[in-house]
Parts: structure tokens; sequence; C-alpha cells
């Protein structure tokens, strides 16, 4: 996922840059709970990007759906894992309960832990694990803003003839 946007300041070797919120956004029921107001998104900055500069943000899909398979896709199986365990769980250890009461329990005890393994499983990648990287420094008299959001004016005339 690609975006462009204006360096506000430059922290060692992050950069904070002030973008529109993505296209790719508007379709996702979460984001429409958001402002369309531009945010601030902190990034690598591997190109040496000052304040100023228009600079091209990207976040690799690789890297988006690692984070969205921690963030959903973990909790999501250590829930159903406690589902189908807890009863059995439960009669194992002598527990007079009902099975759909064990199993209930299990599941939200199993959500618990899987939510503290990501936590430490996040800390333990670092500050810049899934965090975007500025990718190239436009000059920003080659920047033109479209209905779909500002990008480089060679771009824009190509993603106009594919459409």
């Amino acid at each position: 996922m690609k975006q462009t946007g204006i360096a506000q300041s430059v922290h060692g070797p992050y950069v904070d840059v002030l973008v529109k919120r993505p296209d790719a956004c508007h379709g996702c029921g979460a984001c429409k709970l958001a402002s369309d107001e531009p945010r601030m998104v902190t990034a690598r900055n591997d190109v040496g990007a000052s304040v100023g500069d228009t600079v091209e943000i990207e976040l690799s899909g690789g890297t988006l759906m690692r984070a969205v398979g921690l963030a959903y896709g973990v909790p999501l199986v250590m829930f159903m894992l406690g589902l189908l365990l807890g009863e059995p769980i439960a009669r194992r250890i002598g527990l007079a309960v009902n099975p759909s009461l064990a199993s209930a329990i299990t599941a939200f005890i199993f959500l618990a832990a899987g939510y503290y393994l990501i936590h430490h499983y996040d800390r333990s990648l670092g500050v810049g694990a899934f965090m975007s990287v500025a990718t190239e420094i436009i000059d920003s008299a080659h920047v033109e803003c479209a209905p779909k959001g500002c990008i480089a004016a060679e771009r824009f005339d190509e993603s106009e003839e594919n459409q």
C-alpha cells in the first residue's frame, strides 16, 4: 500500500508524514468510524527525507498481511481452540459444570492467552517491524491532486490511462 504525503518532522531514522487516508480504507467498515482528516504516519526514513519534502511511503503487502494475521488470525484460532478443548479439559480435571459453560470460559481464557502471546511477540520484533518505509522523495512540483489523492504526475497520467 503506497501513500504520498508531506514530511512534518524527522527524528533519528524515522520521519513523520502527513497523509490522507488511502482509498483502500474507504471500503472497510472500521475505517468509517475514523475521520477523513489527514493523519500522521511514522515511517522509516530510508531516503533521507527532510521536513517539507513530499515523500512516498509504502507498507508492503507481506507486512500488512502478517500484521492482519497476528491481529485477527491468532485470537480467532485461540478462541476456537478454547471452544473445542473446554469441555474435555473440564471433564479431565473433574469439574462438574455445564459443557457449554466450560467451553465458553476456556475459549475466553485461550483468547486472553492469545493476546498475551501476540503482545510479547510484537515486543520481541522491535519498534519498526510493522512500520511503513519512506521509499521516494517526490519533487512537489510534479505532484498532482486528483479525486483519489495526491500522486506523482507521471504516475497520475499512467493511472488515468489504465482506467
